[in-house]
């Protein structure tokens, strides 16, 4: 959709420095996803005028358009033995019990709504070739089999679909979100960043929805693009917005790295399946790990027991060893068509080959404290997505995210149509735009130091790697709190060495206040507990830390407030 400018006059607003473009809508959307998308189409069918900003292309950009494109739910269609409360219960239980009870609960029981309307919208997924029916695979961390798959195991699949619903959208894509803008009623729109032209764009809008995404671009191997920078957490941080849990980050513990340079993930479904791992001395090290589940058991056990294999000399080449000769071949390729094309187009055997799979970092269970509607600690702010805690508690179970980013996108593009339609016009916050116009203007002088920014952002990886990687310890998570905030006292001294990078250095101070606030919460939570375990406090702790624990900025001291909140462990179904 083309866009229509209106510049302020000499291109700045009263006396700033930059070229500052102008828009008003009602709706405002940052994000790419599937939950941002989800939102919009709600946003558009209550009559508002929506505007989605994008770092990249909407539907393209952000983790939702890479992934494997699963979605659970209990369809009774498929499995009448299924219900949302078998679902919730092994959401809750997947989570180390400090889920939000409502949420979670909200999540489950809509998710089959959520299901039906997508493939109402177009939305492939898999069939039985012999009875039409749709397909829902297995995975060890559901009790029952409610994993569909979209047909192309590709998240355009769905991503794309989505955004041709959402006709009346207008996106702005190339336009990073820098800053929230407040007037006397609340959150007023968003200072951006026109990444290509490296002009400031300022939004007005009646209500403003976050969707993105997590924060998988602070570690040196994820399953995220390189666009998943925490933007999200940072602003919304910064603006005085609460988040939660943040220490909670999972690792997916399925790459396949060997044979292959791009990602490839091997399907949770296919250890249900009969998939085993080994290690370097063939021993199947997951029979000490989980010895219930064994390889199919919960991402953090796997993620941790693969680990551990590497770290302590049992690994191969990086990894562990892939053993499928317990599951027939055609059982696995139909489980990983991804995989199965890659070795059949090079002319190998997959039975043959040694398939070596490690860890990355993938999801982030994390984000903005929000309740059973999207909204935020902060008036007319909204949370959708991975950028939005409570739903996953301490662990994500498999493919539960594009469900739960369907319920509350709607939930979320619902409550703030209804809150924008009985707003008056947002006013611009001149304050944060002469700020912005300042900051830029001075990013074009000579008296700050010059900085490489993709070292930086390689330096808060690694700190994040060393402290809040798969296994942690109090020693080097408070290490990881020092490295993180020295990194961004270099990045406020200094300006990018070249103007072109200018987004990379915003994402880069982004980069680096979440890293120090996601390692201030792992040092706080003294127990182990989901993808949250630490070596000195091994042991779960019911008795101290059944509990979330809350960040918001202390804006006496500009420093970060913590706060441990205990789960409250029942709370009614609103619908």
């Amino acid at each position: 959709m083309n866009t229509c400018w209106r510049k302020s006059e000499s291109g700045m607003l009263n006396g700033g420095s930059s070229e500052t473009k102008q828009l008003e809508t009602d709706i405002l959307i940052a994000g790419a996803g599937l939950a941002a998308l989800r939102a919009a189409v709600e946003a558009q069918r209550a009559g508002q005028r929506v505007t989605m900003i994008t770092k990249g292309i909407a539907g393209r950009a952000g983790s939702s358009a890479i992934t494997s494109a699963g979605f659970t739910a209990a369809i009774r269609e498929a499995d009448p033995t299924d219900s949302p409360e078998l679902h919730y219960a092994d959401t809750i239980r997947g989570g180390g019990d400090v889920n939000d009870r409502t949420l979670a609960r909200i999540f489950c029981h809509e998710a089959p709504d959520r299901f039906w309307e997508m493939v109402e919208w177009g939305v492939e997924f898999d069939r039985d070739p012999d009875t039409g029916k749709y397909v829902q695979f297995k995975s060890g961390d559901h009790s029952k089999a409610r994993v569909a798959v979209c047909a192309t195991h590709k998240g355009t699949g769905m991503t794309l679909p989505l955004k041709q619903v959402a006709t009346s959208v207008e996106y702005l894509d190339r336009v990073m979100a820098l800053d929230l803008m407040f007037d006397g009623d609340g959150v007023s729109g968003i200072v951006g960043l026109d990444t290509q032209d490296l002009e400031l764009v300022v939004i007005r809008a009646r209500a403003v929805i976050l969707g993105t995404g997590g924060i998988g671009q602070l570690f040196p191997v994820t399953s995220n693009p390189n666009d998943v920078t925490g933007d999200g957490l940072a602003l919304a941080y910064r603006a005085g917005a609460i988040l939660r849990d943040l220490e909670f980050v999972q690792f997916y513990p399925w790459r396949l790295i060997s044979h292959v340079r791009s990602r490839m993930p091997v399907q949770p479904s296919s250890f249900a399946a009969g998939a085993i791992l080994r290690n370097a001395t063939g021993d199947r090290f997951m029979l000490g790990v989980d010895p219930e589940r064994k390889e199919a058991t919960t991402r953090d056990f796997a993620a941790r027991g693969i680990y551990t294999e590497i770290v302590e000399g049992r690994g191969i080449e990086g990894g562990v060893a892939l053993d499928l000769s317990e599951i027939p071949v055609e059982t696995f390729n139909r489980l990983n068509p991804r995989v199965a094309k890659f070795f059949e187009q090079k002319g190998l055997d997959l039975t043959r080959e040694q398939l070596i799979l490690a860890p990355e970092g993938h999801y982030h269970m994390g984000g903005l404290r929000v309740d059973e509607h999207a909204r935020s600690s902060l008036p007319h702010l909204y949370a959708v997505g991975e950028v939005a805690a409570g739903i996953h508690g301490g662990n994500r179970l498999d493919s539960n995210e594009i469900p739960s980013g369907q319920v509350f996108g709607r939930r979320g593009g619902i409550a703030a149509s209804a809150s924008a339609a009985d707003r008056p016009a947002p006013r611009i916050d001149t304050d944060r735009v002469r700020y912005w116009q300042a900051r830029l203007a001075d990013m074009q002088r000579d008296a700050a130091t010059p900085l490489d920014v993709k070292e930086i952002k390689n330096a808060v990886r690694d700190a994040m790697w060393r402290s809040v990687g798969i296994i942690r310890h109090g020693r080097t998570i408070e290490q990881g709190v020092d490295e993180a905030d020295e990194l961004a006292a270099r990045l406020a001294a200094g300006r990018p060495a070249d103007a072109g990078d200018l987004p990379e250095y915003f994402e880069a101070e982004n980069m680096a206040l979440v890293a120090s606030l996601v390692t201030r919460a792992a040092n706080l939570r003294t127990e182990s507990r989901s993808a949250h375990y630490r070596e000195d406090y091994p042991v779960r702790n019911d008795d101290e830390w059944l509990a979330n624990i809350d960040v918001c900025q202390n804006r006496a001291t500009d420093t970060p407030q913590l706060e441990k909140r205990p789960v409250k462990v029942e709370e009614p179904l609103n619908r």
